[in-house]
């Protein structure tokens, strides 16, 4: 274990996007899971569960379409 956290490598992987100036679709801030609500949509607080793979579904699609269409 190095003792980095989740949120250190999407600030890192946000801040190259920018600086690459490449579109990113941020589902860690935008996806609306918290350690809160975790046990609610995922099978093991982690890995989605098909509620929640719909929703993270519908957020990608929006994505593509307003990139690509």
């Amino acid at each position: 274990q190095i003792g980095l956290y989740m949120n250190a490598y999407v600030d890192k992987i946000i801040e190259v996007s920018e600086q690459e100036h490449v579109e990113l679709l941020d589902l860690y801030h935008t996806s609306g899971l918290t350690e809160e609500n975790a046990s609610e949509y995922t099978l093991d607080g982690l890995h989605p569960d098909e509620k929640y793979s719909i929703k993270l579904g519908k957020q990608i699609a929006m994505t593509i379409k307003k990139y690509f269409y």
